[in-house]
């Protein structure tokens, strides 16, 4: 978890990677740390597994639409 974080934060810096993408990272960050869940978090498991798979999911889509030399540089 800890590479794909720094390399989200090297991708986000990287002045190539589109703004689109950029919102997608912060979307995912702002989700993770907002005090409201689509689904509340007093539920077994499936509280917190939506912010997991939502915060995997940012992850993915951002790997999946940066630039391929944005991602060469930032070691994907």
């Amino acid at each position: 978890m800890r590479q794909h974080t720094l390399r989200a934060f090297f991708i986000v810096r990287d002045r190539r990677t589109p703004w689109r993408v950029r919102f997608i990272a912060l979307a995912a960050v702002a989700y993770a740390l907002s005090p409201l869940d689509l689904v509340i978090d007093f539920v077994p498991l499936v509280g917190v597994l939506d912010d997991a798979v939502i915060i995997a999911l940012g992850f993915w889509l951002l790997e999946r639409f940066s630039p391929p030399e944005v991602l060469v540089e930032a070691g994907v």
